[in-house]
Order: C-alpha cells, then sequence, then structure tokens
C-alpha cells in the first residue's frame, strides 16, 4: 500500500473514486514512501505532476458539471493536518541571530577541584588555592527558507467564478500551512537533510534507555506501572549524574489516549493511569507534566521504535532558535498579469545544552 501511495497512478484512482486510502498524506524519505502528518496531500501531488500547472481547471480544481437541481452550498471545508502547539515542548526564541550562518551560545564550566579540604589554612597561614574556570562555545546551525505562490488574473477571475472559493487566500494559507507543518516535523524529527539540525527525539548524546518502558504504559499490569514510577525519576537523576530533576516526559499520542483506564480491572474504581501517573510524579516534583506527540509513535518516526522523551523543559537546558519568524514580502508582478508571493524565514534545530538533561526510553513493535 506503501508504494501505491507514492505512485502517480495512485492519486488518480483516488480522484476517480477507485481507491481511497485511510491517510493519503505521505512523504519520500530515502528512496520509500512514509506516511507521515500534514505534509503533502493529493491535490498537492497531482498538482505538480499536470502539464499546465492550472490551478483551477484541473481533476483537483474548481471545474465540475452541474444541473438545473444542483445547489452549491456555503463555505469550504479545508483540510484537516495533525497540528501542536510545539511551545509546549520547547522555548521558541524568535528574532535573535538574524541573517546569521550560525549562532553561538556560551557554556561555563567551573574547574576547580571542589575538595573543601583543599582551601584549608593552618592559623590563617598557608598558600591560598585559586579557582579556575573555562568556556565551550557551542554553534547552533541556522537554515534560510523561502516558498512562493504563483498565480495570474485568470486563474483568480475563474476560482472567483465559485462564488466559494478565494484561490489567493487558499495559496497564502497552504503557504503559512507548508511552514507551519515543516517547523513542527523539524521540531521532534530534526532536518530531514542536514544532521546537524536536529529535534527533540534524535538529539546526539542523549542516553537511551530500554528496560524501563517495553511495553505502552496503557498496557502494563499495576505491579509493572507502579515499579516504572518508582524508578523512572532515579534513573533520569542519576543520569543526569545527581544535577536535575525532570519535569516533562513526552509519550506516543496512542499510549497516551489509553492512559484513561484504570490500572487493575480488577478495581476499576479510582484514579486511572494517568491520574496515577501525575500524582506520583507531582509529589515529587510539583508542576510535573505529561504530554504527548504523535511523532513519538514507531508508525510516524523514522527512527524504528516508540520513543518516550523525560527532559527538564527549562530554557537553559534546551531552547529552538527562530531567528525569522515566517514573513511575507510584498506582492510582485512583472506584467501586472502574473503575481507572485514570497514568504520567508529562517530557523534552527533544537539546542540542547546539556544532553544529560534529557533522557529516551525506548521500545520498538
Amino acid at each position: 500500500m506503501t508504494n501505491l501511495h507514492s505512485s502517480i497512478s495512485a492519486i488518480e484512482m483516488a480522484i476517480a473514486g477507485k481507491h481511497n486510502p485511510q491517510n493519503p498524506i505521505h512523504v519520500s524519505r530515502q528512496g520509500e514512501s512514509k506516511l507521515l502528518l500534514g505534509e503533502r496531500d493529493l491535490a498537492k501531488v497531482y498538482n505538480s505532476k499536470s502539464d499546465d500547472g492550472f490551478k483551477v481547471k484541473n481533476a483537483l480544481g474548481a471545474d465540475i458539471d452541474i444541473t438545473t437541481f444542483t445547489e452549491i452550498l456555503q463555505g469550504v471545508v479545508e483540510q484537516k493536518n495533525y497540528e501542536i502547539d510545539i511551545a509546549k515542548f520547547v522555548t521558541v526564541k524568535p528574532g535573535q541571530g538574524a541573517w546569521q550562518d550560525e549562532l553561538v551560545k556560551w557554556k561555563s564550566f567551573n574547574l576547580t577541584d571542589n575538595d573543601l579540604s583543599k582551601g584549608d589554612l593552618n592559623l590563617g597561614k598557608g598558600k591560598i588555592q585559586s579557582v579556575n574556570v573555562g568556556v565551550e562555545a557551542v554553534k547552533i546551525p541556522t537554515q534560510r527558507w523561502a516558498d512562493q505562490a504563483e498565480y495570474n488574473i485568470f486563474e483568480i477571475k475563474t476560482a472567483s467564478e465559485t462564488r466559494q472559493w478565494d484561490l489567493v487566500t487558499s495559496l497564502e494559507t497552504a503557504k503559512r500551512k507548508t511552514f507551519d507543518l515543516g517547523l513542527q516535523k523539524l521540531t521532534f524529527l530534526g532536518h530531514a537533510n542536514r544532521v546537524d539540525i536536529e529535534g527533540l527525539l534524535n538529539q546526539t548524546g542523549v542516553t537511551a534507555d530500554t528496560n524501563l518502558i517495553t511495553k505502552p504504559i496503557s498496557t502494563m499490569t499495576a505491579a509493572e506501572l507502579n515499579t516504572f514510577a518508582g524508578s523512572v525519576l532515579g534513573t533520569y537523576f542519576t543520569n543526569s549524574n545527581s544535577t536535575e530533576r525532570p519535569n516533562t516526559l513526552v509519550m506516543p499520542t496512542t499510549d497516551f489516549l489509553g492512559l484513561a483506564n484504570a490500572p487493575s480491572a480488577d478495581f476499576p474504581i479510582g484514579k486511572s493511569r494517568g491520574q496515577y501517573l501525575k500524582d506520583a510524579f507531582a509529589e515529587i516534583i510539583p508542576g510535573f507534566q505529561i504530554i504527548d506527540s504523535a511523532f513519538c509513535s514507531q508508525v510516524n518516526n523514522n527512527l524504528s521504535k516508540n520513543r518516550y522523551v523525560l527532559y527538564n523543559n527549562a530554557e537553559d537546558n534546551l531552547f529552538m532558535p527562530l531567528p525569522i519568524p515566517y514573513t511575507t514580502a510584498l506582492q510582485g508582478t512583472s506584467d501586472n498579469f502574473n503575481f507572485t508571493s514570497i514568504s520567508y524565514a529562517q530557523y534552527a534545530g533544537i539546542a540542547l545544552m546539556r544532553p544529560a538533561s534529557m533522557l529516551y526510553m525506548d521500545y520498538a513493535d
């Protein structure tokens, strides 16, 4: 079915009503078609294959047959995409370092031996030790981005005859949606072509534990759930060299939605699994949050595993620069017939300053 989705024949079948895929959204990665969330749809793929590129009079356009018994209803139903608020997962910092090829964040280290006795003096006499410090420059690469919408007077006027559909608005909305969905994907999976721009799920240097979670939390027995709740925070604390406590757990959406069930079928009255975990973690760490992302699921990422992320969501630990937020330039035309609207931005991946402040927990289906 995946190969079928990747072919133009599948699109033509869908248009003809002979094939109705449950999820037509897909993207090609490393030579194969991989189901993904809200990145490309059938209309965009089909338009890219059309000979004349005409946005109105094609098989997915507004040119339809009607009769005297046809009533065109008000409004247009827009495409639905998977969308989440990335600011819940990481601090987004817009406007810093615009137009630069890279950003630099300094990390400071105390190089002095922490043995207090080395500073002891005998009756106030003796050599006094000196402290020493060092700094490290962490370079954060950035990427320039631009996209455009092209249309002409014929296309605008023809689309306006539907009395419902505004072609220019649709193109501008699609352009902005392309950026938003792309940035959303990058937040979790990193850049598709640049290994130096990483996301929340593929950070270099983060420990990946395969013992804490070996199956969905929503299917754990009461004993397994209790063991997990009692050991996961301690494992994280040890991994951070006893310097950090987590305040955020990100888990696959499919597992998160299953946390409404009771820990034990024999005693279904009381707390759900989700409430049990929240209360257990919040008792130790006030304000602890459990959130979900569909990208954590094996079927929606390129990690070949389900990945849970436990981390301290503080700006000193990780942040996401956005040097130039999404910006649209003035509409341009060279002949007053063909028009172009260009939008641009500059982005970076997630900058993880302290890899030990994050812990991955993985299992494969």
